[in-house]
């Protein structure tokens, strides 16, 4: 095996490796011993079939293996004999293309893999002893740290039923809802199985302070007002029903 350095860019090397057709054909010899007493071939024993029968069947199906060999052999040629470490398994590339393999493959001429490696960069620690730093700090009010541990709470809530207790800020109620503006629903007003927190302010405050104190069950119906500012014109600053 003879390995060359063809170019050199920055940390990026490709390599010529070039493998006599012999040594291509006795490695395919020696992939197809390894099988030989695994595969059944019709009229042969296993392990008995004719080398040149088994190659016609099986030899073309062990040349990956056998390209990926020649590709690990030359890499550790180079870590050896150039002294260089990769980044990664380098990219093996057949630049004389299939032709040439075809010729190695019956041993009547040479193979020629083109290795294309990224090199490790060489990394100096230098002496950090004379650089200053700042430590930079924030001064946090405890009312925004007890204010972040609530919230880290609350995202965690387990609730129960409560029977037939009336509901308070910071129950969490299923229910269903329709809202109407001169008698009809509102595109948007109606849902079902709606989870509403009490007292989260997701939704408008007179909704939710028309569910505080009803109970499992219970009907009613309660105004509720826009804010002038809301997003929908048509409800913008009009008085609802629910």
């Amino acid at each position: 095996m003879l390995v060359q350095e063809k170019s050199s860019s920055g940390l990026q090397r490709v390599y010529t490796v070039t493998v006599k057709g012999a040594d291509v054909v006795s490695r395919i010899d020696k992939q197809l011993d390894a099988i030989k007493g695994r595969v059944n071939i019709n009229g042969f024993r296993p392990g008995k079939a004719p080398k040149s029968f088994l190659k016609k069947m099986y030899g073309r199906s062990v040349l990956p293996e056998v390209l990926e060999q020649v590709s690990q052999e030359a890499v550790e040629k180079i870590n050896k004999d150039m002294n260089v470490k990769f980044s990664q398994m380098p990219k093996a590339d057949l630049p004389n293309g299939e032709s040439e393999l075809e010729a190695a493959y019956e041993g009547t001429g040479d193979l020629t893999l083109e290795l294309q490696c990224d090199l490790l960069p060489e990394i100096t620690l230098t002496d950090a002893s004379g650089y200053e730093f700042t430590r930079l700090s924030a001064d946090v009010p405890a009312e925004e740290i007890d204010k972040a541990i609530q919230n880290m709470a609350d995202g965690h809530k387990h609730y129960h039923d409560k029977g037939e207790q009336a509901s308070v800020i910071g129950d969490r109620v299923l229910c269903d809802f329709k809202g109407m503006l001169n008698g009809e629903v509102f595109a948007g007003g109606e849902a079902e199985d709606a989870t509403v927190d009490l007292g989260s302010g997701r939704y408008l405050p007179d909704f939710e302070a028309g569910i505080v104190g009803m109970k499992a069950g219970e009907v009613k119906t309660f105004d509720v007002n826009f804010p002038e500012s809301y997003g929908a014109e048509e409800l913008a600053g009009k008085t609802t029903q629910f």
